[in-house]
């Protein structure tokens, strides 16, 4: 009798456990699901330790495209970066849309700069849109132009600052108060920060502060870590940038040797064809065949991150494509400050929502 009872209460166990599992499998997919800040490339908007929201309804949730993918938590495996999958069912991307994304959004996206497994696998990012499909964006001296139009940012931008002082040094309580971090470059009083323009004009009221400068890449400097990497035609880098279409679903764009670069992930990687490019003959080929024009199967968008000479962004990787994106940050429920030897909950934190 007792052993029956036991297994009954085993079974009544396993058969709330297993609800309780399609539950949790239905909210993430269709609802929300959690991320947590690691970095310091979307400062000040997000600090290391904000635990956020996700949510999915915003644009619309992407249906599950790797089925049987462990664990649901993307941030718990960071040593690897991957999920452990089986990679024996796959759906290819669908989302049911609801709203549109905006310039300004914060997303979370799976990172796309990985090409040999399913994009619901990899790792989580995030980055503010800036650029939407059919924008064109250019970048000159770090001012950011949509269409021609300067973007004038409503939110905290951080920049690489140069502060150098008549000798006199700041102190750690006084940068604590500016709640800024730098270090000393040189003996004379020399400071590198990454710091917002508001903190740049509270640096400038300072008496013994001289000269105050941005530090910024030359306009002809090719920088072999920018997108499109290492390429011979396009030169540019993180402050000089464009200009360059964002690409559109149904968009047709003509393809040169010289312009290839900007598009061969997409063509490649995102869109699944096969792509040679044989420059000496000046001829590119789409899946065996040559092509001088290429139509877009999704829409793409163009991410930075708000702390602008700390990022890991569009400028570096590429295009976002639209079948990467999760949902848009909305919430962060959680903040945890981890020093080297305490830990401390940032109350003020807690519930700041994000529109």
């Amino acid at each position: 009798m007792m052993a029956k009872n036991s297994k009954s209460r085993f079974r009544k166990w396993l058969k709330s456990l297993f609800w309780a599992f399609i539950l949790l499998l239905f909210v993430r997919t269709f609802f929300f699901q959690f991320y947590t800040v690691t970095h310091n490339k979307m400062e000040n908007t997000f600090l290391p330790g904000d635990y956020l929201i996700v949510n999915k309804l915003s644009f619309g949730p992407r249906l599950p495209i790797t089925f049987f993918a462990l664990p649901f938590n993307d941030n718990f495996v960071p040593f690897l970066g991957i999920k452990s999958y089986i990679n024996l069912f796959k759906l290819p991307y669908l989302r049911l849309k609801f709203n549109k994304i905006d310039h300004g959004d914060i997303l979370v996206f799976n990172y796309p700069n990985l090409y040999d497994v399913a994009a619901d696998i990899k790792p989580l990012d995030i980055s503010r849109c800036i650029g939407l499909p059919g924008d064109t964006l250019q970048i000159k001296d770090k001012v950011v132009f949509i269409n021609s139009k300067e973007i004038i940012d409503s939110f905290p931008t951080v920049f690489h600052y140069r502060i150098t002082t008549n000798g006199t040094f700041f102190t750690q309580n006084f940068l604590d108060s500016m709640h800024v971090s730098g270090k000393l470059i040189a003996d004379m009083g020399v400071y590198e920060f990454f710091i917002t323009k508001q903190q740049v004009n509270q640096f400038r009221t300072i008496p013994f502060v001289k000269y105050i400068q941005k530090i910024s890449d030359f306009w002809s400097y090719n920088s072999t870590l920018c997108f499109p990497e290492n390429s011979h035609y396009i030169t540019w880098n993180k402050d000089y940038f464009g200009p360059v279409v964002i690409p559109k679903k149904g968009q047709t764009i003509d393809l040169t040797i010289k312009n290839i670069d900007i598009y061969k992930k997409i063509i490649s990687n995102y869109e699944k064809n096969s792509l040679t490019v044989d420059k000496s003959n000046h001829q590119i080929l789409i899946n065996n065949k040559p092509a001088n024009t290429y139509t877009f199967k999704q829409n793409y968008y163009f991410v930075m991150d708000d702390n602008r000479d700390m990022a890991k962004d569009s400028r570096y990787w590429g295009f976002l494509p639209e079948s990467h994106i999760i949902g848009k940050a909305s919430t962060v429920w959680l903040s945890i400050e981890k020093g080297r030897d305490h830990a401390h909950i940032r109350w003020h934190r807690i519930f700041k929502s994000f529109h």
